[in-house]
């Protein structure tokens, strides 16, 4: 049994949608700024552009569906981590 080059490939005709070029992105943008400088606002971006690129992938069909979750997971990490530490400041300071 040999396997073909074209069921090894990615499709070439199926776009990679631009929405989750951007999520991801954005999520690695947010990871940097939060570890650099504690900008875990950026996370906020990633998110929405994460949630309209699997929307978009779903209706039309198109690649990116694994960075649009990826971005997610990563936005949605940061804002979890980002409320951790925002609960426990509240609590010291009070």
């Amino acid at each position: 049994m040999s396997v073909r080059a074209d069921e090894t490939e990615p499709a070439t005709g199926v776009a990679l949608n631009r929405m989750a070029v951007v999520a991801i992105v954005c999520a690695a943008l947010a990871l940097a700024g939060t570890l650099v400088a504690g900008l875990a606002v950026i996370a906020v971006f990633a998110v929405g552009a994460g949630h309209v690129a699997l929307r978009q992938i779903d209706a039309e069909q198109q690649r990116g569906a694994v960075l649009a979750k990826v971005a997610l997971v990563v936005a949605y990490g940061i804002a979890a981590v980002a409320l951790v530490q925002g609960l426990f400041a509240t609590l010291r300071a009070g």
